[in-house]
């Protein structure tokens, strides 16, 4: 039967290094550009999703929610309401207590003094807030608010900037940041109890569902709705919920939601485990080359098939693993990449076999097929007596 892979020797030799060559810098251009973020983004979405689970429990909310604003009228609110509700909490033993609104303006003194009697009491238990904002739209200098001086003095201090990322959602949260010149814990570092990396980040988990943080209304508290029980030992945040207060943003999965639950999130992953890391996409690159390394050596189509499925579902699985256990994610965009491209490079191959057994049995073909085959016969007889016998030019076989 002719065999076509005799005419193609050149390729037969470096089709290994093309199958590993070629998605290898396939997968190094997508490391290097960046260019499969989308997808990593998509499927870290899906990974939380297999992932969801509700809050500890540990963290509340007290939220300024729309019942609270018809109660008590616009913000801000008088400080003697927050002050009822640092005395409430905590003489129900509330563990800590932090506020996630602005006292950075002076009120009226009465409703201040009221305010700054209560953080005094509490003895510097709860955490006031910090954030650096642009001093205008077109300006590149900043403006550090922090609470006035009878706040400030009885408390502790920290930061609660949240830095969308290009496309606008919010994924990562600060350990610590610096304002009005002195280096600051987070608020979600302080509600977690953590030690703060000034200039580090950390992603959120969007795997903890928001509507499983336990909540109560400012209205409630203040009026002795909440039971001690339900607040006892337990890590109080308060916060705007409501949606004419503006403090919204765009997070992967849920949507917008209130500034206070993305504090809240990003509090209850630290108390989840270690600092959330992202390792790079280097490591399941290498994966995806070795796996491509160890498909060489296979010719059969159904084979390769499955072994490039299970290989991908290996794939897929390895930041499942290391984001549940060891807090680690890890970019895939890369290593998928290579192992796609790789696939279809061991498909190609596998096809080459049948397809020319299929053209040597094609009748159309089998005449030419044959007379290629007699003269290549008459040749090889040829120069076998040439070389044997001295060969005179121009004798017939």
């Amino acid at each position: 039967m002719f065999d076509l892979a005799r005419l193609s020797p050149l390729f037969s030799r470096w089709r290994r290094r093309i199958i590993f060559w070629l998605p290898g810098l396939l997968g190094l251009s997508l490391l290097l550009s960046g260019a499969g973020a989308g997808l990593d983004q998509l499927l870290r979405n899906v990974r939380d999703g297999i992932r969801s689970h509700p809050a500890s429990g540990e963290i509340h909310i007290v939220e300024i929610d729309a019942r609270s604003l018809t109660e008590f009228g616009k913000c801000p609110l008088p400080g003697r309401l927050h002050a009822a509700a640092i005395v409430r909490l905590h003489q129900a033993g509330a563990r800590s207590i932090a506020f996630d609104v602005d006292f950075s303006a002076d009120s009226q003194p009465a409703e201040d003094e009221r305010l700054a009697a209560a953080l005094e009491r509490a003895r510097g238990s709860v955490v006031l807030p910090t954030f650096r904002q642009y001093a205008g739209s077109n300006s590149s200098h900043y403006i550090d608010n922090i609470p006035i001086k009878p706040f400030r003095d009885n408390a502790f201090l920290a930061a609660v900037n949240v830095f969308p990322d290009p496309d606008g959602y919010v994924r990562h949260m600060p350990l610590g940041l610096e304002t009005n010149g002195v280096p600051r814990p987070s608020l979600a570092s302080m509600v977690a109890e953590r030690q703060a990396g000034i200039g580090r980040q950390f992603r959120i988990d969007y795997a903890i569902e928001p509507n499983s943080i336990p909540r109560h209304s400012l209205v409630d508290l203040v009026s002795g709705k909440v039971p001690d029980a339900a607040l006892a030992g337990k890590r109080i945040v308060i916060g705007a919920t409501a949606v004419e207060m503006g403090d919204r943003y765009a997070v992967p999965r849920h949507g917008v939601i209130p500034g206070v639950v993305i504090q809240v999130l990003a509090a209850e992953t630290l108390l989840a485990g270690p600092v959330p890391r992202q390792w790079s996409a280097v490591y399941p690159l290498l994966f995806a080359l070795m796996l491509v390394a160890a498909s060489l050596g296979i010719r059969s189509r159904r084979l390769g098939s499955a072994f490039f499925f299970v290989s991908t579902l290996a794939v897929l699985a390895l930041p499942l693993a290391t984001e549940a256990l060891f807090a680690i994610s890890l970019p895939l965009a890369p290593a998928l990449g290579v192992l796609v491209i790789a696939a279809h490079a061991v498909a190609d191959r596998s096809h080459a076999d049948p397809l020319i057994e299929h053209v040597g049995v094609e009748p159309g073909l089998a005449p030419i097929v044959d007379l290629y085959q007699r003269s290549a016969n008459q040749v090889a007889i040829f120069q076998h007596r040439r070389q044997r016998r001295g060969f005179v030019q121009g004798r017939r076989i």
